[in-house]
């Protein structure tokens, strides 16, 4: 007779076993639906009516047949890149602690103008005060406030701020914005203001 053991083991085994034919025979049986994509005056169809189940002798439509993707302007593209550095300016400038020696700050310099590094490296040498604080700095959304595509731009942002403070936590909702400009067709943060 079989012991305990010897029978756990074998129901273990024909479980893993069924499981592993299963996964099998789904990535052998599974099939991928083709589909063809081709590109019409600047935007992309994809049409993806092939091998699709028949019902009552015709083709069920799939939800990508004759889809229209349309590329993004160069336009969204350089407001998407403001966004993104907006945010990437407020995350790092917004997340800190007492411990890291200003390295929040430091990193920024190649996102900023002259006159907002000018500002910003004056508090590197300001010893901080006090118990140990943590800041953690995260952007939920972001949008374009302002748009001048050769100038400048305005993103608010709108933040969650997650605080250590010897020993207690707190979140705080923030909005930010965010002012840039465009120098030598580079764009950098000029400004920010926290906004109540």
């Amino acid at each position: 007779m079989f012991t305990l053991r010897a029978r756990i083991f074998v129901i273990i085994s024909i479980v893993v076993f069924l499981v592993l034919a299963t996964s099998i025979g789904l990535l052998w049986w599974g099939k991928k639906i083709p589909a063809t994509i081709s590109e019409e005056g600047g935007a992309t169809t994809v049409d993806s009516a092939v091998n699709q189940p028949v019902v009552g002798g015709g083709i069920v439509p799939s939800a990508t047949e004759g889809l229209v993707v349309k590329k993004p302007s160069s336009e969204a593209v350089e407001k998407n890149a403001t966004k993104q550095l907006a945010k990437i300016f407020i995350e790092r400038y917004g997340s800190y602690s007492t411990d890291s020696d200003y390295q929040n700050i430091k990193e920024l310099q190649e996102l900023v103008s002259s006159q907002l590094w000018a500002d910003l490296s004056q508090r590197i040498n300001t010893p901080m005060a006090g118990g140990f604080v943590g800041v953690t700095t995260r952007v939920i959304a972001a949008t374009v406030s302002v748009w001048n595509k050769d100038k400048d731009a305005t993103i608010n942002l709108q933040v969650i701020q997650t605080e250590q403070r010897d020993g207690v936590e707190s979140v705080l909702h923030k909005n930010v914005d965010v002012e840039l400009i465009k120098t030598a067709g580079e764009w950098l943060v000029d400004k920010f203001k926290w906004v109540d």
